[in-house]
């Protein structure tokens, strides 16, 4: 058997194996929903990228934090499809379940205050907003709210 042929056979055992992680393995852990979603957020099938994440909040080995993440994660597809109101609902879920908890920074908490200014929840967007900028005690990233302080003042 020569090298080349050695090395086909490997290549294909892993698309095989990557095939298999994407499309049929049953989700079991947070690492498996990401890789779904993100595969299916790729090819921009975002209504499967939502059944996945949402099928993945049944999951029972997820921590709070996970199922708060997902949450995250729904609420940024919806405001993408501009289904704001469904996204604010979700954003509210996330947040509700994270507390006082710690996690990093991300880019679509901005899409969270944002989704609430545009269902017309100030008051939530300002609340969120102020509790978002006290967590740059421990991630300095949390700053990037700024951008979005005139957004609140309007």
């Amino acid at each position: 058997m020569s090298v080349q042929s050695t090395w086909s056979l490997v290549a294909v055992g892993l698309l095989s194996l990557w095939v298999y992680r994407s499309f049929f393995k049953p989700p079991a852990r947070y690492q498996d929903l990401t890789r779904q979603a993100a595969f299916y957020q790729l090819l921009r099938q975002r209504d499967k990228a939502l059944a996945v994440w949402r099928a993945g909040l049944q999951l029972p080995s997820l921590t709070e934090v996970q199922r708060a993440g997902i949450w995250l994660e729904v609420g940024g597809l919806l405001a993408q499809c501009g289904q704001h109101q469904e996204a604010a609902v979700a954003f509210g879920q996330a947040f509700d379940l994270i507390g006082e908890q710690q996690f990093r920074y991300d880019a679509k908490l901005m899409t969270a205050v944002r989704a609430f200014v545009q269902t017309g929840q100030h008051e939530k967007a300002q609340a969120l907003y102020d509790q978002l900028l006290s967590r740059a005690e421990y991630d300095r990233q949390f700053l990037r709210l700024r951008e979005i302080e005139n957004l609140l003042k309007k």
